[in-house]
């Protein structure tokens, strides 16, 4: 399949499609049968002579307007789903790779999930990371969810030939998402959705430009943060993201006043009153990343410690630009009890995809 053109997929698709033979049949059966009873003059035979064929002949051209609508798609860009999702039954599988797949249809048009299927003798199902559980404190358990994931998708991508968009929905914490987005890193083009008021929403369309998410913005351009740094820098700095409705710093400064009291703490509050409206998010990625950028460039740091509350889409992209060279220890606040724990160092995760 994968050094056929699309003349040679458009043509064994139509011979493969029962009710297109059908058609055919049926036409050329009626062909014969008309050559046999030309002396027939009455109206009802008229009439057939205009009706049954544009019945069969309608019917003939719709469904190869349809292979090759789809045989276009297969040989050309491929838009693959991609979905993380923790702590949901296993029969949500199935639903949410529906969902993704309509959210990709309503913005690119592509359709044929199916026919990719079918085509390459792969299952979408394999671009689905799943845990039904939710993850716990472990950062080894993290960090082999999400290189068992790069595994997967890897190995779902070589079946497939050619241009490939990855298309990133998440159903699971923002702190998984920072290192899903850390395994992808800039050399893909990706749209990352962000689920908002009972739909998809396409927040990170990186088709075209996917190194976008690392330019560095000065502090006198920020218009999505505000920060606020300490008197001095430390060789432990806590980053403190309020990108969302509810800030974090409480449960962060609990943290860091029993484990790490040297940190020296940097404050980014959101100025868009923790719900982003807009359709692009990559200039909030590109401001927060300029902040890590800022603090890494200073020789007094060597270690990073990131809380956060933000959305997934926000928090895949970050991880985007900050990719696995840059010593950054991620907490997630576990609910049931109020407290952050670290599950990912970023530096330590592998990034083979």
């Amino acid at each position: 399949m994968s050094n056929k053109g699309k003349g040679k997929v458009f043509w064994d698709m139509m011979s493969e499609d029962r009710d297109l033979v059908f058609f055919v049949i049926g036409f050329l059966i009626w062909v014969g049968t008309e050559l046999g009873d030309l002396n027939t003059d009455s109206w009802l035979w008229i009439l057939s002579r205009i009706a049954i064929p544009l019945f069969f002949v309608s019917g003939i051209v719709l469904y190869v307007r349809k292979h090759y609508r789809i045989a276009n798609q297969l040989t050309s860009i491929k838009h693959l789903p991609v979905v993380f999702i923790t702590g949901k039954p296993q029969d949500e599988i199935q639903s949410a790779l529906n969902t993704a797949q309509e959210a990709i249809g309503a913005l690119t048009g592509f359709r044929a999930f199916h026919q990719v299927e079918a085509a390459f003798n792969v299952r979408l199902e394999h671009l689905v990371p799943y845990e039904r559980r939710h993850l716990p404190p472990d950062i080894k358990l993290w960090q082999d969810f999400i290189q068992d994931a790069e595994r997967n998708i890897r190995r779902f991508s070589d079946v497939i030939p050619g241009e490939k968009v990855y298309h990133i929905f998440i159903d699971g914490p923002a702190s998984l998402a920072l290192g899903a987005g850390v395994a992808f890193g800039i050399r893909y083009r990706v749209v990352v959705y962000q689920f908002s008021d009972g739909t998809y929403q396409p927040v990170l369309d990186l088709r075209q430009d996917i190194r976008r998410l690392k330019e560095i913005i000065t502090e006198t351009e920020y218009q999505h943060i505000k920060v606020t740094f300490p008197t001095k820098l430390t060789q432990d700095i806590a980053i403190v993201l309020d990108m969302a409705s509810h800030s974090p710093i409480g449960e962060a400064r609990a943290y860091l006043n029993k484990m790490i009291p040297d940190a020296q703490i940097v404050e980014v509050s959101n100025t868009y009153g923790g719900n982003l409206r807009e359709k692009d998010w990559a200039g909030v990625v590109q401001e927060l990343y300029s902040v890590f950028n800022r603090i890494l460039s200073q020789s007094e740091v060597s270690r990073l410690h990131l809380f956060h509350a933000m959305p997934v889409a926000m928090a895949f992209g970050l991880g985007m630009a900050l990719g696995n060279f840059v010593p950054v220890t991620v907490y997630n606040l576990e609910r049931l009890d109020e407290i952050y724990y670290p599950v990912i160092k970023l530096n330590e995760l592998e990034s083979f995809l």
